[in-house]
């Protein structure tokens, strides 16, 4: 499925879209985490290019790795050139590895990330603007449904992130999903793959 994400994802975004009255509930339905589909794994795939004197630059890609285990279970686990970052949060509570020693997350800190959307969705999709639903069409022999969104994101740069995200026509489960945003000349795109495992395990850290 990291195939579907990283390599034919393209041809999505070029699907004719429309609005119409259930659009909203049709993806509110989608994207809320099903307990019953077991654990997922979210890939992501994140690449930078930065434009200088008109030529572009494209940096080693990095890789993200989230898992999940609805309803309320979390683990993060983020590799990249400025420091590796470890946290998993379980109901209320969350503990972030520093060091090699886990320390527990203040309450607060948590309780606004479950705010913003940490558990009950499989994409998060806070203060969503200009939500299209695509349809159906077929890709890499995939029968699938498509949206997209826009998401403003309030930072020392204000910018939007462009959204689309692809769910299984026939199980109703996400597949795969884009994210793209510029701030100034660089471009950021993450792309992300979806794996259900029931392998998967979240427990409190020792």
């Amino acid at each position: 499925m990291r195939f579907f994400a990283a390599s034919a994802i393209s041809v999505l975004l070029l699907t004719p879209g429309g609005v119409y009255a259930d659009c909203v509930s049709e993806f509110t339905k989608a994207n809320k985490a099903k307990v019953d589909a077991g654990p997922y794994r979210l890939i992501m795939r994140n690449q930078v290019t930065n434009e200088l004197d008109g030529k572009k630059y494209v940096e080693k890609p990095t890789i993200q790795t989230y898992e999940f285990a609805p309803p309320d279970a979390v683990h993060l686990n983020d590799k990249s050139p400025l420091g590796d970052t470890e946290a998993i949060y379980i109901g209320k509570r969350g503990w972030t590895k520093e060091k090699g020693t886990w320390k527990s997350i203040p309450a607060a800190e948590v309780q606004k990330l479950i705010g913003s959307g940490l558990y009950g969705t499989y994409f998060n999709a806070p203060k969503r603007n200009s939500l299209v639903c695509h349809g159906e069409s077929v890709n890499s022999g995939l029968k699938v449904r498509s949206y997209s969104y826009d998401i403003p994101i309030e930072d020392i740069i204000p910018r939007e992130l462009a959204i689309t995200t692809y769910f299984s026509a026939e199980t109703g489960l996400p597949l795969a999903a884009v994210v793209e945003t510029m701030i100034l000349k660089t471009f950021h795109r993450t792309e992300m793959a979806v794996e259900f495992d029931r392998a998967i395990k979240i427990e409190h850290p020792k």
